[in-house]
């Protein structure tokens, strides 16, 4: 797919992409899986791994009012119900390529503002420059590095800081990874790629950037859930830092 084909921001709903075999429909599908969070609402308990990333993001970059902060591929609006104690003075936006998820997150979350859009669109640039950015999780939907890196840098400008959450191999394999149930005739769906760390050093040097990871332990035990066999737990905070 080539980056222009990306969706730009919009609040106005996309086209339907459901029977779309175009790579547009495999991001999207890989995506429905947060509509569980739709009809779930939001908690009021501090989710484990939103804790670990805000507390490293408050150590480089602390609350102060004019903040900017991003949430790429924000979902239903969890992370940014939970940033806005984090940062209570910035400026909150989230971005999904799912409409119905960006309209529950309008009414799960009224003090940010939402927007449809691709990760991958260099439309992206126009929530910029961002003081903070983030993806949680997202990244693994995407099997091209650089499809999705670049505009997330865009959006950093030269001054931001970005933080990326989820599967990073700690050895030197990238591993593309697609799922379905057992006995299931769907289709596969993305989701669980976890490329390595290596390659994003690799990946961000060239840009002229530093990045630091930090591994994710759960703060409790985490047991097994039959309802949810595709539940992660290895999983690392990416922090790219601003360039010098």
């Amino acid at each position: 797919m080539s980056r222009g084909s990306s969706r730009p921001l919009t609040r106005s709903r996309p086209e339907d992409v459901s029977s779309d075999p175009k790579p547009e429909s495999l991001v999207a599908r890989g995506r429905e899986i947060d509509l569980r969070h739709v009809e779930r609402g939001l908690s009021e308990v501090p989710d484990d791994r939103f804790t670990f990333i805000l507390s490293h993001a408050t150590k480089l970059v602390p609350d102060r009012p004019g903040l900017r902060i991003a949430d790429i591929g924000c979902a239903a609006g969890a992370f940014l119900f939970q940033a806005r104690v984090s940062y209570p003075s910035a400026a909150l936006f989230g971005v999904d390529i799912l409409s119905a998820l960006v309209d529950a997150a309008e009414q799960l979350v009224p003090h940010a503002r939402f927007f449809v859009g691709d990760a991958r669109s260099p439309e992206l640039a126009r929530l910029g420059p961002v003081d903070v950015g983030f993806m949680v999780t997202v990244h693994s939907l995407f099997d091209d590095v650089d499809e999705w890196l670049d505009p997330f840098l865009s959006l950093l400008g030269h001054g931001g800081h970005g933080f990326v959450f989820g599967l990073f191999n700690p050895h030197p394999i990238d591993v593309l990874v697609k799922v379905r149930r057992s006995g299931s005739e769907a289709p596969f769906d993305p989701g669980w790629n976890m490329v390595s760390k290596d390659t994003m050093r690799r990946h961000l040097g060239v840009r002229g950037r530093q990045v630091v990871f930090d591994d994710y332990r759960p703060g409790t035990p985490k047991l097994p859930d039959p309802h949810d066999p595709l539940r992660s737990w290895t999983e690392a905070l990416m922090t790219v830092l601003p360039l010098a």
